[in-house]
């Protein structure tokens, strides 16, 4: 979820109900996690993270996903967005979670980028 400065009023609003929206689609059978980004990526709930810092994937349980929905109200705008920051590290996430047999089943594998535009260069 895009935590940018541009990040505000409406779009913001917009934004955190997209994230809403999306969640409220999945099941036990998922596995999720969500980043807020501007500058870098930041794991939205600090207690689904590794010791690395980074976040992991955790069960599509009703407890997480109040978790995630109470993070999302709660999300503030920072600095400029690092797109290419973003995109690393959830590829790299679901590297990872391919790898790792015990999380999930590895069948369908999604990256939602929530922003409130493309950027320009």
């Amino acid at each position: 979820m895009l935590a940018s400065g541009s990040m505000t009023g409406l779009r913001k609003e917009i934004a955190k109900h997209v994230v809403l929206n999306i969640l409220e689609t999945l099941s036990e059978d998922d596995f999720v996690t969500i980043y807020k980004f501007s500058k870098h990526p930041t794991p939205l709930v600090p207690c689904f993270t590794r010791e690395d810092g980074s976040a992991e994937l955790v069960q599509a349980t009703n407890e997480n996903i109040r978790e995630f929905q109470e993070a999302v109200a709660n999300v503030e705008t920072e600095e400029i967005a690092n797109f290419t920051s973003a995109l690393t590290v959830a590829f790299q996430l679901l590297l990872e979670s391919h790898a790792d047999l015990q999380v999930g089943a590895n069948c369908n594998q999604a990256i939602m980028l929530v922003t409130d535009g493309v950027p320009y260069k």
